[in-house]
């Protein structure tokens, strides 16, 4: 722990004082304070609207937050040769990719909460109270982007940031298809249905988090489910994660 923290400490303060940072919470601030935009709904819509929105403008943060912040922090680091440095301390790359790691889900949660904090406060002028749900469908996003965030990771230990976006925004669309697969799977025969079945299980299910919308309608979400989402995500992550080691220790620097 003690050799993580001083390159997570870094790795932070790089994240703060980087424009990809500011620039995304000014803009899904500026999101959803316009808000008002949605006044002339009726009362009930304007609500769910405002709702929509803001859940939406938080997960796309997050997306593009990690997006376009960790593809390029370490093979930037690689680059400049910074790398070196760091390695010439008793630390080992899992160290590096674990202390980056948690620097992007720590300056992530700060985010979230800067932005939780603005959606509820908008919500409580506009319906006069705190709905709890919306805190449940935050704390999904949160988990759906760190799954994503380990991805991102994986490509950027072997990649160029471009070809690390592509692959990353490829493996997101595909991992809101991943029920399709299942459904698909059911419909083929033995060898389909193993390709499909081996697509369905490599692949990460989005869908899992994906549930916005019934929040937003007020259809209620059990915390049974959402810690169980949360186990998907460690497992899922850890299991990219342990993977992204193996790849960045063979990787010639």
């Amino acid at each position: 722990m003690g050799s993580v923290l001083p390159i997570f400490k870094t790795a932070y303060y790089d994240i703060k004082r980087g424009r990809v940072y500011q620039v995304l919470l000014l803009f899904v601030f500026l999101m959803l304070a316009s808000s008002n935009a949605f006044a002339f709904f009726t009362r009930g819509e304007e609500i769910k609207i405002i709702k929509d929105f803001g859940l939406m403008s938080i997960k796309l943060f997050g997306i593009l937050f990690i997006l376009f912040g960790l593809s390029r922090h370490l093979p930037r680091e690689i680059e400049d040769k910074t790398i070196y440095t760091i390695l010439t301390n008793p630390v080992t790359r899992t160290h590096i990719l674990i202390a980056n790691l948690c620097a992007y889900l720590y300056a992530l949660l700060i985010g979230f909460l800067i932005m939780t904090a603005i959606f509820y406060s908008i919500l409580y002028l506009k319906e006069g109270g705190l709905d709890p749900l919306m805190a449940k469908g935050i704390i999904l996003i949160y988990m759906k982007v760190l799954v994503f965030s380990t991805l991102v990771l994986f490509f950027s230990v072997v990649f160029s940031p471009l070809l690390t976006i592509a692959f990353s925004l490829f493996l997101y669309i595909a991992g809101h298809l991943t029920n399709y697969l299942s459904s698909l799977a059911d419909q083929k025969n033995f060898l389909g249905w193993i390709l499909l079945k081996g697509l369905y299980t490599i692949l990460p299910n989005f869908e899992n988090f994906n549930c916005s919308d019934s929040l937003v309608l007020g259809t209620d979400v059990s915390w049974r489910y959402i810690g169980l989402a949360g186990i998907y995500s460690l497992l899922y992550g850890t299991a990219i994660f342990l993977l992204t080691g193996i790849l960045f220790k063979r990787r010639e620097i």
